[in-house]
């Protein structure tokens, strides 16, 4: 199957009549698939009409959510939600189309990035250099 094939069934009636998510998920959603197909089909050396559902594979994932961190500075959070975006995807498909069933099962697989979590309390160093939490 078509991947742009795949996300339009996936956009249009997946997410709206199995899923019954908000049109806000679904703009989050097509605004991911418009970010990573061109990804997808530079790093395949394709044109994005010609990719397949069979073309992607964990490899594929991995180096779009680096790209999405490294080059576009995007954060961790919005890391993961890209990549919940395509577990969802991965989800329809083996819900619906047999044949890439490995190809769904390998993406599922790719755990999210844990974010950095900020200090709870500031900290003051007091000039003994010991440390003193500071509550405010």
């Amino acid at each position: 199957m078509k991947l742009s094939d795949c996300v339009a069934l996936f956009l249009t009636r997946y997410l709206c009549n199995i899923r019954g998510v908000s049109a806000n998920t679904i703009k989050s959603y097509k605004n991911t698939f418009r970010v990573f197909i061109p990804y997808a089909a530079q790093y395949l050396s394709k044109r994005s009409g010609r990719i397949e559902v069979a073309d992607l594979s964990a490899d594929l994932i991995i180096d779009f959510l680096y790209h999405l961190e490294n080059d576009l500075g995007n954060t961790t959070r919005t890391r993961n939600i890209r990549l919940a975006t395509i577990r969802s995807l991965a989800q329809m498909i083996l819900l619906l189309d047999s044949d890439d069933k490995a190809v769904a099962e390998q993406i599922l697989k790719i755990p999210s990035k844990r974010a950095p979590k900020p200090c709870p309390l500031p900290i003051k160093i007091v000039r003994d250099f010991s440390f003193v939490m500071v509550y405010t």
